[in-house]
């Protein structure tokens, strides 16, 4: 059985859409938002695979349910509730 959130261990599918929205660019500043830990591994490993030239920023939603807390990989940032977002997303403008 395969867990649903293992594809996003890899940074492959990742890049690959960046790719495709982006084109080849890279992009300075990512925000990646998730529910599950995961997410927040998938970015770790997304900045990996970008290098020092961009920057992955984690952000949790714990409105859904999730206890980030409780994650052995922490977020670089927590929201509550979607109204937490602006500030956090503004923070990196």
């Amino acid at each position: 059985m395969t867990c649903p959130h293992s594809s996003k261990k890899h940074p492959f599918g990742g890049l690959k859409r960046l790719e495709s929205i982006f084109g080849p660019a890279r992009c300075p500043s990512l925000i990646y938002i998730g529910d599950h830990e995961a997410d927040v591994q998938f970015a770790r490993h997304l900045q990996g695979a970008l290098g020092e030239q961009s920057r992955v920023i984690s952000v949790a939603v714990a409105y859904s349910r999730a206890t980030p807390e409780r994650w052995e990989h922490q977020p670089d940032h927590i929201a509550r509730d979607v109204e937490d977002l602006l500030p956090i997303v503004g923070q990196y403008l």
